[in-house]
């Protein structure tokens, strides 16, 4: 049978066929694409509808739009879903009597072969303890044999102790001994400050972390003064050395007024700081050689400046005058202030 519709969408009539007999809604657009468009265009979307629900775990009341939901909460969720399985699990499944008793009980996913866990235990006692197989026998008295071999005494605390693994035979403390002994290890003195403090991991066995980068920084700072003397004996004229090889060759002694001087680490700017000074001044056309080049303290250094010196001390004078000093001292070389202001006053 054939049917003739006038499309609701775009208007245009079309045809269609039925088989005879068949019931149903009549088509009402040409096409799919027609029927979209038209549901697009006079379909509403219905509002949510709050519905106002009674919680089944806490009683509470509250509103959602889902029909089906009938917990308020997934704490309460999670509270029924596990009262659902206690309830699968205490389910009565079938009746029979107790292995150990012989009352009879209902069987369910816990209680299958005795009715309380009291005749479950007598049950597996009268199994186990009667007759004690040949092999379970030997391998108890394996494992005794075993762990008699692993069995320790500590050197530390005298208690004893398992041995774990084959690779630590040469081990005689037990654990806590090993920790104790661990953390007493790892307390080093610093060779600077003085400090007691804790090595970690990757830090310097002689210096804390304060004292390690302060000696990183003397170490950064010795490399630029190596590079600051290869680019004057390059541009001026003269040797390669370093600070420390003038230092030693004048006996840490300056040469203007023979005061023991030093190299600090921490400290810039002291006044016995060792420094390097040229005896004529490179700016007046000295070179920077070994022979310009001598041990003056701070102090010196920075009252001659740029001009000549009146007098120097030579090295037999600063080795004899080292050796009275240890005379009269006792082995203690230090130049006292009084000193250094006659000398500083007979020079300049």
């Amino acid at each position: 049978m054939t049917i003739t519709t006038e499309c609701k969408n775009c208007g245009c009539t079309f045809e269609w066929t039925r088989s005879v007999g068949v019931k149903g809604r009549y088509r009402r657009h040409c096409s799919i694409k027609c029927s979209v468009a038209w549901s697009a265009k006079n379909r509403k979307p219905k509002p949510p509808q709050m519905l106002s629900k009674s919680c089944v775990v806490c009683s509470e009341s509250f509103e959602t739009t889902l029909p089906g939901k009938k917990t308020c909460s997934a704490k309460c969720q999670k509270e029924r879903f596990n009262a659902k399985a206690r309830k699968l699990n205490n389910r009565i499944r079938a009746i029979k009597p107790c292995g150990e008793c012989g009352k009879s009980f209902g069987v369910t996913v816990n209680k299958k072969h005795f009715c309380s866990k009291r005749c479950a235990n007598r049950n597996g006692h009268k199994q186990r303890s009667p007759h004690i197989t040949e092999s379970s026998r030997l391998l108890s008295s394996k494992r005794m044999k075993q762990i008699a071999a692993r069995r320790r005494k500590c050197t530390g605390c005298g208690h004893a102790y398992l041995q774990i693994g084959k690779k630590l035979l040469h081990k005689t403390l037990c654990k806590g001994c090993c920790d104790v002994a661990k953390e007493r290890n790892s307390r080093r003195t610093c060779e600077d400050c003085g400090v007691v403090y804790t090595k970690e991991k990757y830090q310097s066995s002689k210096r804390c972390s304060a004292c390690s980068d302060a000696r990183r920084r003397e170490v950064i700072r010795e490399c630029k003064k190596r590079r600051g003397h290869r680019m004057r004996a390059k541009q001026k004229g003269g040797d390669l050395f370093v600070s420390r090889d003038i230092f030693k060759r004048d006996l840490w002694r300056c040469y203007l007024c023979g005061t023991k001087v030093r190299v600090y680490a921490t400290k810039r700017n002291m006044p016995d700081e060792a420094t390097i000074d040229h005896v004529v001044p490179v700016s007046k056309g000295g070179e920077h050689s070994l022979a310009n080049c001598r041990c003056a303290c701070r102090v010196c250094n920075t009252l001659k400046s740029d001009s000549m010196p009146e007098r120097q001390l030579s090295q037999t004078e600063m080795s004899g005058f080292e050796n009275a000093s240890h005379s009269e001292t006792g082995g203690r070389s230090r130049a006292g202030s009084n000193r250094r202001d006659i000398m500083t006053a007979t020079l300049f």
